[in-house]
């Protein structure tokens, strides 16, 4: 126990000050979750070459897949590099629990949207760690609920992509109409 506190303090470096989520989730059995989430436009210049090869290759492959298991190649970076950055944040927290100075760790996520709708990961695996407390409510309310709790818990999973999904699109629309170069089509 102890050389597994002293390498997770070895593995803190001093700026984790600087880091800070987006939110914090906390269920009602007491378990949370932060997040840190970032956009990312797949098309832009810079990464607009992955994208097409993973595309060409999905397409020539004639993936018949579940598309949220499998994202392009710069949204998987982008998670990746917040996983990165927030590594020392998450060491410090099991370093805590490990002291007993935090009750417990919560659940680091770091869910990526592109301009184009596609979701991380990660924004998936956050939708479904609300699934068992979106479950129980529904269970508490049955008798106000028309449905039962399960069918209800797979409308609130839909409901709450299909709303990630448009508020990525309407932001996205809001900065073509303003005239954000990065998002209008090149040449024009």
């Amino acid at each position: 126990m102890l050389e597994e506190m002293t390498a997770l303090l070895q593995s803190v470096p001093g700026d984790t000050a600087l880091l800070r989520v987006d939110c914090e989730i906390t269920r009602t059995d007491g378990q949370s979750m932060i997040m840190d989430w970032t956009t990312i436009h797949t098309t832009s210049p810079s990464y607009c070459n992955q994208s097409l090869e993973w595309l060409t290759s999905l397409h020539r492959a004639r993936a018949r897949t579940d598309l949220h298991k499998v994202t392009s190649p710069p949204v998987t970076k982008a998670q990746e590099e917040k996983h990165a950055k927030y590594r020392s944040l998450t060491h410090l927290m099991q370093l805590q629990r490990a002291q007993g100075t935090r009750s417990h760790v919560p659940v680091f996520r770091a869910p990526v949207v592109s301009h184009l709708g596609e979701f991380s990961t990660d924004v998936f695996e956050a939708v479904d760690w609300l699934g068992p407390q979106a479950r129980r409510y529904y269970a508490s309310t049955r008798s106000e609920q028309p449905l039962p709790p399960k069918v209800m818990t797979a409308r609130f999973r839909r409901n709450l992509l299909s709303s990630l999904a448009v508020a990525s699109a309407k932001g996205c629309a809001l900065l073509i109409l303003a005239g954000v170069p990065a998002l209008t089509v090149h040449g024009n």
